[in-house]
């Protein structure tokens, strides 16, 4: 009988297909427009992701001697923004386009529905505790930089300022960072989780809410026709996220055994991992509720997330299945 986690991660494919069909036949067929995506991201960003964000958190197991999982995640997102800022300069993107294809090269899909769920099935449940650790270091990055840097690349020029951090940071798109926060807080004072949230599969269902609307606004933006423009920009991506991207992460790894720290090697595994994981849905969400381009952020998830599982995917399964 299949494991747990294994009937989780069916469970979210099947979420992820049905939504993602649902979305796209009802703005073929006319029933919602393309429009609602934005107050559909809005209110599942306001109403799921801040306690979704805080449960898991609160019984995170935090150990000093890890500290570098998170530290590594953070470098490395921000070395492969900076690699995607200048190849989307390159490509001589406008400034939506640019935020869309320097965002897409940044943040991967590290969580249980990608990169989460390949640690443990290579490397068991420590494997997945890392990568907990990993994503977490994401989160707070993402909701405390870059959804605030968003707001750069829209056509108002709007220039990155504290001011304009502290606004953002006050802003109810970065709830998910107050539940972040509040769940840590919990967690460090030792305030243990009420047994309900287990018994009741709380976290299972935010997981599966958030994620079904999450992909319906894929469906429901996704152009099949268009898919396959912007060839360059997507094998682009795909040099980053595929070979760049790891890369880097040796480099970083090479680093810490420079300066004296001792990274063990299912840690190691860990991160070369997830620096493998293709776009991350964030992308789409981002571009939705900051109005950059939408329709590309769809279409470089999409695709990337395709090459993934075709080409690099099976890779990893050799390298660290055996």
């Amino acid at each position: 009988m299949p494991s747990p986690p294994t009937i989780k991660f069916i469970v979210m494919l099947g979420v992820i297909a049905v939504s993602s069909l649902v979305g796209y036949v009802a703005r073929r067929r006319g029933w919602v427009m393309e429009s609602v995506s934005r107050k559909i991201h809005m209110v599942t960003m306001i109403g799921g992701y801040p306690i979704a964000s805080m449960l898991p958190v609160w019984i995170l197991p935090l150990n000093v001697e890890d500290f570098w999982v998170p530290t590594q995640c953070i470098l490395l997102t921000l070395s492969c923004f900076i690699v995607g800022l200048l190849v989307g300069r390159l490509h001589r993107l406008d400034r939506p386009e640019l935020g869309v294809f320097s965002y897409s090269a940044a943040h991967s899909n590290i969580g249980f529905t990608m990169g989460g769920f390949i640690c443990f099935c290579l490397g068991g449940e420590q494997a997945l505790a890392y990568a907990i650790i990993y994503i977490f270091a994401w989160s707070v990055l993402m909701f405390a930089g870059f959804f605030p840097l968003a707001e750069t690349f829209t056509d108002r020029g709007t220039r990155l300022s504290l001011r304009l951090i502290a606004r953002n940071l006050f802003d109810v798109r970065c709830l998910s960072l107050l539940g972040t926060l509040v769940g840590l807080a919990l967690n460090l004072a030792g305030v243990p989780r009420p047994e309900i949230v287990d018994q009741s599969h709380i976290v299972d269902i935010l997981v599966i809410i958030t994620t079904a609307a999450m992909f319906f606004v894929i469906g429901l933006t996704l152009h099949v026709s268009r898919i396959a423009e912007a060839k360059s920009l997507h094998v682009s991506l795909a040099v980053i996220k595929f070979l760049i991207s790891p890369m880097l992460a040796l480099m970083w790894i090479a680093v810490a055994g420079v300066v004296g720290i001792r990274i063990p090697g299912l840690q190691r595994e860990v991160l070369i991992i997830q620096s493998t994981a293709p776009v991350a849905l964030f992308v789409t969400v981002v571009a939705n509720l900051y109005r950059l381009n939408m329709r590309l952020a769809t279409a470089m998830f999409v695709v990337n997330t395709v090459l993934f599982v075709a080409l690099v995917l099976p890779v990893l399964v050799f390298a660290y299945g055996g």
